[in-house]
């Protein structure tokens, strides 16, 4: 059988991974399609101006919100609440 602490500690370690690749990649997502941000945190907190609005993004986990909203999920609902269109950069990507 396995160590319990062993499966924890592999676990977290993946966990670390994936939270890096996701700040990452949602950092580079924002850049490619030019949108301006504030790095907080060593970019761990985004403060990203829409025209109206002013959100609170956490690339490593997605987490946003409009500030004085409610909390959402995921890089394509925050550039979607931007008003950006990036299926041009999907498709060529």
């Amino acid at each position: 059988m396995g160590d319990v602490g062993e499966d924890y500690r592999m676990w977290d370690r993946v966990k670390k991974q994936k939270k890096a690749s996701n700040l990452q990649h949602s950092t580079d997502r924002l850049i490619s399609l030019g949108i301006k941000f504030e790095p907080k945190n060593n970019g761990t907190h985004l403060v990203v101006k829409g025209k109206n609005h002013t959100y609170d993004f956490y690339p490593s986990t997605g987490s946003y919100s409009r500030r004085g909203g409610s909390w959402r999920r995921g890089i394509d609902s925050l550039i979607k609440d931007l008003g950006k269109d990036d299926k041009l950069n999907r498709e060529q990507g």
